[in-house]
C-alpha cells in the first residue's frame, strides 16, 4: 500500500545496471535511471497526453492534481522541464533539464499542421519568396527573404544556434 492507501502495481522493470522501464497504460513505457526505480515504483504511473493529439507523458494522480514523471524526477516545482531529445517518455537524468517556457518552446519541432516545409520560415506577403524569422524574448526578428525555402531555413538554423544556444532546434 502507498501513502494514499491504494495498491501500487509493480511497474518498474530493471533493464540493466543503468536504466529501468516504468510500465504505463496504452502499452507504453517510460525510461528512467535505475537508481530512481525504488522511488518511482512507489506510485502508479500511466500514459497521458500533455495536449490533445500531443505526445504521451508519464503521469500519476496523487490525492489532488497530477504529477508528471519528468517534473517528479527533477523536483522542478513550478519550473518547466525540457526533454533534450524531445522524447517525452525518455526520462533519464541526462535527458532532462530545467527550463523556462521560452526555452522549452525553442526546443520544439515544427508543428505537424504547419503549411511551411521548415521551421522558422513562411511565405512573404507577395507569395514569391520565403521569409525567415525568429522569436527572441517574445519579439519577432526578421532574418531575411530568400527565393529558396532551404536557404531561408539555413538562415533560421544559424540564427537559432547563435541566439538560443543549447535549446536551439531547427528541425
Amino acid at each position: 500500500m502507498n501513502q494514499h492507501n491504494r495498491k501500487v502495481r509493480e511497474v518498474v522493470i530493471p533493464i540493466g545496471p543503468s536504466i529501468a522501464y516504468v510500465e504505463l497504460t496504452h502499452g507504453l513505457y517510460a525510461v528512467i535511471d535505475s537508481w530512481r526505480a525504488e522511488e518511482v515504483g512507489k506510485y502508479n504511473w500511466h500514459a497521458a497526453r500533455g495536449m490533445k493529439d500531443g505526445p504521451f507523458y508519464a503521469q500519476m494522480k496523487p490525492s489532488s492534481g497530477k504529477v508528471f514523471l519528468h517534473r517528479f524526477l527533477l523536483e522542478a516545482g513550478n519550473l518547466q522541464v525540457d526533454h533534450r531529445n524531445m522524447d517525452t517518455l525518455f526520462n533519464i537524468q541526462a535527458n532532462l533539464r530545467e527550463s523556462t517556457n521560452a526555452q522549452n518552446n525553442r526546443n520544439k519541432k515544427i508543428r505537424s499542421d504547419s503549411r511551411n516545409p521548415y521551421k522558422g520560415i513562411g511565405r512573404s506577403k507577395s507569395g514569391k519568396r520565403w521569409d525567415s524569422t525568429i522569436k527572441v524574448d517574445g519579439k519577432k526578428i526578421w532574418i531575411g527573404s530568400f527565393e529558396d525555402p532551404k536557404d531561408a531555413h539555413m538562415a533560421y538554423a544559424e540564427a537559432a544556434a547563435k541566439l538560443h544556444g543549447e535549446y536551439a532546434r531547427s528541425i
